[in-house]
């Protein structure tokens, strides 16, 4: 079997994990020639190469990256304004050609349509890391917004493949610095013990499931933090009684000025969660109506605390 470093084959789906299709890339770099002096403006379509195993990182829980109705709208665009071209695709040299960064559902749609005329580029220069950031970064009014597991997965493929930092990840993908820092905190865990590759293979939810299992112990991450909350909730009692159920909204606001991150984090913690139950299970139960009400009371409250607190943390 073909080293998979060597054998990449541009403007195929070749389904090669993110962390090898980075190596690639980078002996590409290594071993091609300097960036053309010329800066294009514009360029061919079939002088623009795709690595989507790198650079598309618009990628779904089943991995699929293209978004079939968004493409077809595209093409319609592209026949209704007489093939007036769509916003610029941006490019990246990659040793021996250009390379598609952002616009691969607008590559997609001029290959469809036949288009066979120059369309109009904007240039990358950075590092490749700072190219695999942009890839997501980059936004036009023909992109198509991404869903939370879409920006969590490109969340998760940035922090196993690159060296940006916890804020610049976090502004590309839309998610948390608390998000990030778990992220990588789980890439620690689970590539100590896997073999070179392991990680970009996996989408952030495989990787939490991953990770619930490595600690040996049985316990999922779930069961751990039931526990802690647990032992949490015994002391507050122990302090407060039940004086705390009376004034929730003051209770929120202590916490944020005890610690300013700890609602946020609460926030963040809720919004992973949602990523995973994007769909219930057939025959799953409805919550009943009491559920339902204390739920919507619990968020309200909670996000009437929110508003509220900027800015609260101490000085």
């Amino acid at each position: 079997m073909g080293n998979p470093i060597q054998s990449i084959q541009l403007n195929q789906e070749t389904n090669m994990n993110i962390t090898h299709a980075k190596q690639a890339i980078e002996l590409r770099i290594l071993k091609g020639k300097p960036e053309p002096a010329r800066t294009p403006k514009e360029l061919p379509l079939q002088k623009i190469k795709r690595v989507q195993d790198l650079f598309q990182q618009r990628m779904s829980e089943d991995g699929e990256p293209t978004k079939a109705k968004h493409v077809e709208g595209l093409v319609k665009a592209l026949r209704n304004n007489k093939g007036k071209p769509l916003d610029p695709l941006t490019v990246f040299w990659g040793g021996d050609s250009w390379l598609l960064l952002d616009g691969h559902h607008r590559h997609k749609a001029y290959t469809e349509h036949g288009y066979n005329k120059p369309v109009p580029v904007e240039i990358f220069r950075g590092t490749l890391d700072e190219a695999i950031g942009a890839s997501l970064g980059s936004n036009s009014k023909d992109k198509l917004p991404m869903s939370r597991v879409e920006k969590s997965n490109a969340a998760w493929r940035i922090v196993v493949s690159t060296g940006l930092s916890i804020n610049r990840t976090s502004e590309l993908s839309g998610r948390s610095r608390q998000a990030i820092v778990t992220m990588r905190n789980v890439a620690k865990r689970i590539g100590a013990n896997t073999a070179e590759g392991y990680l970009g293979s996996l989408t952030w939810k495989q990787a939490k499931r991953v990770d619930e299992k490595k600690d040996g112990t049985g316990k999922s991450a779930e069961d751990w933090i039931e526990v802690e909350a647990k032992v949490i909730a015994k002391k507050l009692g122990a302090v407060f009684g039940i004086t705390l159920g009376s004034k929730p909204e003051a209770f929120w606001k202590g916490l944020a000025l005890h610690n300013p991150w700890l609602l946020e984090t609460y926030h963040e913690y809720n919004s992973v969660e949602d990523d995973d139950e994007s769909e219930e299970e057939d025959g799953e139960d409805e919550p009943d109506a009491r559920e339902t009400k204390d739920s919507c009371f619990q968020q309200n409250v909670l996000d009437n605390a929110w508003d509220n607190l900027q800015p609260s943390a101490p000085m």
